[in-house]
């Protein structure tokens, strides 16, 4: 289950990253997996409902001030694990597998995104930076 930290890594920092577009980023991504995993009415609903709830419990748990970095961890640690568990068992064993690499892409597309992102940022764009 080594996607559980990146689909929680993705989720979470896409939520800051792009916060004015959260809601189309939101739909876009739901338009894309409700086609590449063939979902159905029922399914991508449920699916959203998933996705919203788990971005706003994290939100919950990042922004607690009396929480401390262990507890957060923990704490986001057992609510990626359920989040992990709802979607499997809403998704056939297929759809869960393409579910798991479309994740995955995405995540490689923010990193990719924030590293240029990163190399823009007044001090970052000297020759060797990478």
């Amino acid at each position: 289950m080594k996607l559980l930290p990146a689909l929680f890594i993705m989720l979470s920092t896409c939520s800051i990253a792009f916060a004015q577009d959260s809601t189309v980023l939101h739909h876009k991504l739901s338009r894309k997996m409700k086609q590449e995993l063939a979902l159905t009415g029922p399914q991508s609903r449920q699916l959203q409902n998933i996705e919203t709830s788990f971005r706003r419990q994290a939100k919950s748990i990042r922004r607690n001030e009396t929480l401390s970095s262990a507890e957060k961890d923990a704490q986001l640690h057992r609510l990626q694990q359920t989040h992990a568990d709802q979607v499997k068992a809403l998704l056939s064993a297929t759809q869960y597998v393409q579910y798991q690499q479309l994740m995955a892409k995405s995540q490689e597309r923010w990193q990719r995104a924030q590293r240029l992102q990163d190399r823009q940022l007044p001090g970052k764009t000297t020759p060797g930076k990478t």
